[in-house]
């Protein structure tokens, strides 16, 4: 797919994709609000948000796994995702878990309206599972990764 550039804000110059896996609430947050819409994004967007939220999680030689995400007790944040084998015990002491078959990169706004760091945490977590040995996330690769259907339990 040619994936459109933005003509506007912050990340004029930059694909939808490439702002997903840098600021994935930025990008949540202008799809909530219209933002998107707004500037001709509309059906781009919302394939790309069905996309994010349905992430499949990569076989592993231990068998099938499921995609814990870690709310920390206090200040009610997302801090980290984990994969864990299906079946296992939620993660003990934790201020909440979410557990879900996939990866869903909504998960940090979903929990708090606004977190930047929760959506730096959740990308700095799922980059080596989802890109193993990739050391920067340039354009074509995002871009490449949202054009294969089989990266989307959909």
């Amino acid at each position: 797919m040619s994936w459109t550039v933005l003509n506007f804000g912050k990340y004029e110059g930059k694909t939808l994709p490439q702002i997903l896996f840098t600021d994935p609430d930025w990008f949540f947050w202008a799809l909530e609000e219209g933002v998107l819409e707004q500037h001709g994004y509309k059906a781009e967007a919302e394939k790309l948000n069905k996309q994010a939220k349905n992430i499949r999680i990569p076989d592993d030689a231990n068998g099938e796994r499921e995609a814990e995400y870690i709310v920390h007790p206090s200040t009610k944040n997302f801090t980290d995702v984990d994969l864990v084998p299906k079946g296992q015990k939620y993660t003990q002491g934790a201020g909440g878990t979410i557990r879900k078959k996939v990866i869903d990169l909504s998960v940090p706004r979903s929990v708090q309206n606004y977190d930047k760091m929760g959506g730096r945490l959740m990308i700095k977590a799922i980059k080596p599972v989802l890109f193993p040995g990739v050391r920067r996330l340039t354009k074509a690769i995002v871009e490449a990764f949202f054009d294969n259907k089989s990266n989307f339990a959909i």
